[in-house]
């Protein structure tokens, strides 16, 4: 089991994938940060012996990689399609390289988080849920046979899942015939769930069990946890043959920019509400109206206290159907993340204040602080060495190289912090960029920015280019040592900075 989790996107995760009953797993999966958002993604492989692990590998890693290279400018699907186009004809070269591996194909689902959306593709059986506390809110249509047969009503979920045709696939990358993904943008909130799994998981119990453990308020390592033991242990009691199996739940901790529409019958439901609020306003009002006078100072308040009431509500329940949440606990959140929203905008503007009043304070110190010359007398010549110059320019060398010495020990630090506290672990590693940001801009004043365009490549992967989170940065837990750490992934692009570094400091 492996945990994961992205400071940008807010969001943790755990995935796992297990043999089953099979003489090999063939599943394979991926999560990862790109230029575009957050990506997770889980393949099936197809066409037994060692075309089916062959080919899930390829497809996860050729996805993967190629939207790792995309600038974030670029449409999330448009990016998505390319990739997937990219890893279909990786596949097809493999087969013409290898002729024993001909006739191997895989699935394939993933989810791209953005601060828009969570985009979704797949192709084939392997799912997507999207669990917005005990209700299913997002699911993929499986691109097989029976699942084009429950689609028309022809079959039930119960009889696809049993149907000994439930492993003809109509889509996929490698030998299907159709190769299009399918892709959908999906709104998420605050605590909600995406569960990606292979047909081992949701193939093993009726649906509807399956959907009540997904709903479970369970720690998302405790679910996957029993999900995967129970997979097994059912396998196990109906022969042992069972699938491979793999699972990743991805927990999300902020709401996106897209929301969801309201379903026709809270539309009904809320537009009734608002009808009768208004009309119980109104009724209110008419009777304040109409009382007769002299009225008691106390009635007159208890009026007032009651018609601010119904005013409130009723600007609340507008509130609810104008945003278009599904459900009342949907709703509240939108009003509590507008708030949260406008503090975070406040404390951002304040900090802008405080670092612009700082810089105006320290410039008008230095200039109070710098030597003036009277204008009605000329300028002398100071009397310095013959070598000041070439002094300088060895004191100025000599403080560039410090300032490269401290970024490679901050990169080498970067790839070898660990620790048991994640939020440590994360504010190490940023201070390690922050520091790594402000020495690099100290090298290029230093050295008349003659390296900019290398500099600016460690930026560059620093800061992503300020759309996303460093993918230097990205940590994930190690299942051996439960300890956080700096990523595979991480770490290669580390290495490349710290090659760069290197390179700098020999041109010095």
């Amino acid at each position: 089991m492996e945990h994961f989790q992205s400071p940008a996107y807010q969001l943790k995760g755990v995935a796992d994938t297990r043999q089953g009953g099979r003489p090999e797993n063939q599943d394979d999966y991926g999560f990862v940060e790109t230029p575009l958002g957050f990506l997770a993604v889980v393949c099936d492989g197809m066409g037994g012996g060692p075309g089916g692990k062959t080919a899930s590998y390829i497809a996860k890693f050729v996805f993967m990689e190629t939207l790792q290279g995309f600038e974030p400018t670029v449409s999330p699907q448009e990016a998505m399609k390319i990739a997937i186009a990219k890893a279909n004809d990786a596949l097809f070269m493999k087969m013409q390289e290898v002729p024993s591996l001909q006739g191997m194909g895989s699935t394939l689902v993933a989810v791209l988080f953005t601060r828009q959306a969570a985009f979704v593709a797949h192709l084939g059986d392997s799912r997507c849920y999207r669990m917005c506390g005990k209700k299913v809110f997002f699911r993929t249509a499986d691109h097989s046979l029976v699942g084009e047969l429950v689609r028309n009503k022809t079959l039930t979920e119960e009889q696809a899942r049993t149907s000994p045709q439930s492993n003809i696939i109509t889509r996929g990358l490698g030998n299907t015939s159709n190769h299009n993904p399918e892709i959908a943008e999906v709104p998420y909130l605050r605590g909600d769930r995406f569960i990606l799994c292979t047909d081992g998981v949701w193939g093993i119990m009726q649906h509807e069990d399956l959907l009540t453990r997904f709903a479970a308020h369970y720690p998302i390592e405790n679910l996957v946890l029993q999900l995967q033991d129970e997979t097994d242990k059912i396998g196990n009691a109906s022969g042992g043959y069972h699938d491979n199996h793999t699972i990743i739940i991805i927990e999300t901790n902020t709401n996106s920019l897209l929301k969801d529409k309201m379903s026709k019958h809270l539309r009904i439901v809320f537009a009734a509400l608002s009808a009768l609020l208004a009309i119980s306003l109104l009724f209110n009002i008419a009777s304040m109206l109409t009382r007769p006078k002299p009225v008691e100072e106390n009635t007159i308040a208890i009026d007032k206290a009651k018609y601010t009431r119904l005013k409130a509500i009723e600007s609340r329940y507008n509130k609810i159907f104008t945003e278009g949440s599904a459900d009342f606990t949907s709703a509240v959140k939108v009003l509590t993340d507008e708030n949260d929203n406008l503090r975070m905008k406040i404390k951002e503007l304040e900090e802008e204040v405080s670092t612009l009043t700082q810089k105006l304070t320290e410039a008008s110190e230095k200039q109070v602080q710098a030597p003036s010359q009277p204008s009605s007398q000329p300028i002398v010549a100071t009397n310095r060495p013959q070598n000041y110059a070439s002094a300088k320019s060895a004191t100025s060398s000599s403080g560039a190289k410090n300032d490269i010495d401290q970024i490679i020990n901050s990169l080498n630090q970067m790839m070898t912090i660990s620790g048991v506290d994640v939020k440590k672990v994360n504010k190490q590693i940023t201070d390690h960029q922050k520091k790594i940001l402000s020495l690099l801009d100290e090298f290029d004043n230093k050295t008349n920015r003659r390296f900019q365009s290398k500099t600016n490549g460690i930026r560059g992967v620093m800061t992503n280019k300020g759309k996303t989170q460093s993918p230097a940065a990205v940590i994930s837990i190690d299942t051996k040592t439960k300890k956080y750490r700096a990523t595979d992934s991480a770490k290669e692009h580390l290495k490349k900075m710290k090659t760069i570094a290197e390179e700098l400091k020999k041109k010095l």
